[in-house]
């Protein structure tokens, strides 16, 4: 049996690896499905929404790992 705090300090770990392979999974996919990674001969409103997204998405994304490590173990 593990301590809570080990236990607490995996969990953490487990949770900031789910979470970033979740986000990266989930733009690189509709990126590159729909077409919307790719600059083809010009600049579409699509380009502009997907990089904008993942702008956003990524600043959200570092906000809740940094919450999620601020916390103390105990």
């Amino acid at each position: 049996m593990l301590e809570p705090d080990i236990r607490a300090f995996f969990k953490r770990i487990g949770l900031t690896l789910l979470s970033a392979l979740t986000w990266l999974l989930f733009n690189t996919t509709i990126g590159i499905m729909y077409d919307f990674a790719f600059i083809e001969e010009k600049l579409t409103t699509g380009n502009i929404i997907f990089y904008a997204w993942i702008l956003v998405s990524f600043v959200l994304l570092i906000v809740f790992i940094y919450r999620l490590w601020k916390k103390p173990l105990h």
